[in-house]
């Protein structure tokens, strides 16, 4: 009888520290979200699209260049010194391989950087070759393909610090 109680309270014990893990993380979790919400609300917003869910928010030197679309596609471009971005949102059920397919095969004779599941990055071989950083994201119905395109001679780490950032201050909704 001692032994049946001693493990009942060893087991009451546990779920109670079980319990006390399970709700720190989800405060974590919570409190983590509520840091990322307050810093979006402090950014400026550079571009909004609600049709698409889309918003890209300021990111220093980069600007609009241009917005093209339809009730099923759209196009978006921004500039910065040394690149270009472009945000296509499709609906489309072609999986990230067969679009990454697509991709390459329109940017004709490309060298391979990187590969993953979900980004690729390429150069061209041309005398003045362009690297591009392509990265996919499906939500929904809508996949959005975030390309970005620097000259090769200008891809340094500054460049890379800049796309990454940009992508940071994307947020589909």
């Amino acid at each position: 009888m001692k032994r049946h109680i001693l493990l009942s309270l060893i087991f009451m014990f546990l779920l109670v520290i079980v319990l006390a893990a399970c709700k720190n993380e989800n405060q974590r979790d919570e409190n983590h979200q509520n840091k990322f919400d307050d810093r979006k609300e402090e950014q400026e917003v550079l571009y909004d699209n609600d049709d698409f869910n889309l918003i890209v928010y300021e990111t220093d030197s980069w600007n609009v260049d241009e917005e093209k679309k339809d009730e099923h596609k759209l196009i978006v471009s921004f500039q910065n010194e040394q690149s270009t971005a472009i945000i296509t949102s499709v609906n489309t059920e072609k999986n990230f391989d067969e679009i990454k397919q697509e991709l390459k095969t329109a940017s004709g004779n490309v060298e391979i950087i990187q590969n993953s599941a979900n980004q690729i990055s390429f150069k061209s071989k041309r005398k003045s070759s362009i690297r591009t950083d392509i990265y996919l994201e499906k939500q929904d119905h809508h996949t959005y393909i975030y390309s970005f395109k620097t000259p090769v001679a200008k891809y340094d780490e500054a460049a890379a610090e800049s796309i990454n950032q940009f992508k940071t201050n994307i947020t589909i909704n």
